[in-house]
């Protein structure tokens, strides 16, 4: 019998993430910026980058209605690879938040 565990450790202030709002300029319609407070993980689609099309199932096909998901832009590179404009993703706070720590006494 073989068991897999995963362990996922983050270090997130508490109250942060409802704490907090996101603004990200050229966002595609689908766009969900509350996806943001609550997914970390986002799946491995295929795309048109390079090195995202892997044909051993390594990365899924992209839905065809796309809805919620975090964030895909609605400008796309140069044959560079860069953006003629910045994307640019800012969350403000409604406070100063301290992380959780682990306080070592000797």
């Amino acid at each position: 019998m073989s068991v897999n565990v995963t362990a996922i450790y983050e270090n997130i202030p508490i109250g942060s993430r409802e704490g907090s709002t996101t603004s990200i300029t050229y966002p595609d319609a689908f766009v969900n910026f509350n996806s943001f407070k609550s997914k970390n993980n986002v799946p491995k689609y295929a795309t048109l980058e390079q090195g995202r099309n892997k044909l051993d199932g390594t990365f899924i096909n992209f839905p065809e209605n796309p809805q919620g998901y975090g964030y895909l832009s609605t400008i796309m590179t140069d044959e560079n690879g860069e953006f003629e404009d910045d994307i640019v993703i800012t969350r403000t706070y409604n406070m100063n938040y301290t992380s959780p720590r682990l306080i070592n006494t000797v």
